[in-house]
C-alpha cells in the first residue's frame, strides 16, 4: 500500500463519516421524533458493562450529531426547530468541506 493510497483512504473515511452524519441529521430534520426514538432504542441508559459503553460510543460517533442537536432544540417550537436544524446542516456541510480540505492539504504537504 503506497502513501498515496493511505492518504486517499483517510480522505474517503472523512468524507464517508461526514456524509453519514449529515444523512442521519437530514433524516432527523425530515422525520423528527421517529428518528430520535430509533436512535434512543439503540443506546443503553446508564451503561455498566464495556459492551454497552462500546455500543453507545459507536452509535454516538457514527450517528450522534443530528440527534444531539435536535434534542438541544426541544425548547424551541416546531417551526423554528426545523429552521435551526436546516441551518445546522448547512453549517455542518461547510465545516465538513473545510475539515476535509485542511486534512487533505496537510497530509499531501507532509507526505507527498
Amino acid at each position: 500500500m503506497t502513501v498515496e493510497e493511505v492518504i486517499y483512504f483517510i480522505e474517503m473515511t472523512i468524507v464517508i463519516w461526514f456524509l453519514f452524519q449529515s444523512g442521519y441529521a437530514m433524516a432527523v430534520l425530515l422525520v423528527g421524533r421517529v428518528m430520535i426514538e430509533y436512535y434512543e432504542w439503540g443506546i443503553f441508559e446508564n451503561p455498566s458493562t464495556l459492551y454497552e459503553k462500546t455500543i453507545n460510543t459507536l452509535l454516538t460517533v457514527t450517528a450522534g450529531v443530528g440527534p444531539f442537536i435536535y434534542k438541544k432544540l426541544y425548547k424551541v417550537n416546531w417551526f423554528f426547530r426545523k429552521i435551526l436544524m436546516l441551518l445546522f446542516l448547512i453549517l455542518f456541510g461547510i465545516a465538513g468541506i473545510v475539515i476535509y480540505q485542511i486534512v487533505s492539504i496537510s497530509l499531501r504537504s507532509l507526505f507527498l
